[in-house]
């Protein structure tokens, strides 16, 4: 047997031990089975969050955000139906219902709980003075 289809067992048969759904059932498994391998991602799908993010990009129904506090990360596409309410350079706080990578992309799925712009939290560095700089070259 696969390892796909020993998971897929272990999915089924704890229904009918405790008389959960499907979905919860696979929720504990998959979260039990992060746990085990120290998979911080998986852990973390089955349960919603709210974060706070810097809006990078605005689409049509998602946008490009960076999590403050974990710029390890990278960023992740968030697709909301609130993202008319989204701005790049604003500060989000965003309730997560669910994350997932697809082809070593991250994505995140929710809704915006607000914004606000705080260029201070954005950790941008500050333009060179226009003292240093002659016609198009800036010297340093």
């Amino acid at each position: 047997m696969t390892a796909h289809h020993d998971l897929k067992l272990l999915i089924r048969q704890r229904p009918n031990k405790t008389g959960e759904s499907y979905s919860t059932a696979r929720s504990h498994v998959m979260r039990a089975r992060a746990e085990l391998l120290r998979i911080e991602d998986e852990a973390s799908v089955a349960s919603p969050a709210v974060i706070e993010a810097a809006v990078l990009k605005v689409n049509r129904t998602s946008a490009r955000v960076r999590i403050l506090g974990n710029e390890a990360s990278g960023s992740v596409t968030f697709r909301t139906s609130d993202v008319w309410r989204l701005v790049p350079g604003y500060i989000a706080t965003l309730f997560v219902e669910k994350r997932w990578t697809y082809s070593g992309d991250a994505y995140a799925s929710g809704r915006v709980e607000a914004t606000v712009l705080d260029v201070t939290r954005l950790g941008l560095e500050p333009l060179r003075d226009a003292r240093d700089c002659v016609g198009w070259a800036c010297s340093g």
